[in-house]
């Protein structure tokens, strides 16, 4: 729901439009899922190294997401780990700005 209010709702809200029922209760966000068709992520994505070449924790890097081709203030943080199987990518956190 938190996503869909984040993206959804303010771009419609930037339109001059509105949901019937845009609480988390009524399940629109839930009941019809054609919203995230529109939802992408910006060609960008921002590495975070906090001024260290190779960080132990693993690399952070956050990406912005779009919705309808604009950019959100809403972006994905993740983290790129590295195991005895190699790298993976693990989300930490998606939040609006």
């Amino acid at each position: 729901w938190s996503l869909w209010q984040d993206t959804y709702l303010i771009y419609l809200e930037e339109l001059d439009q509105e949901v019937e029922d845009d609480s988390s209760e009524g399940k629109g966000w839930l009941n019809d899922l054609s919203w995230l068709s529109a939802l992408g992520l910006e060609e960008t994505f921002h590495w975070d190294d906090g001024g260290d070449l190779v960080n132990p924790a693993g690399e952070h890097l956050f990406v912005n997401l779009t919705y309808e081709g604009e950019v959100l203030d809403v972006s994905g943080d993740f983290r790129v780990v590295r195991d005895d199987g190699g790298y993976h990518l693990m989300r930490e956190i998606i939040h609006t700005a």
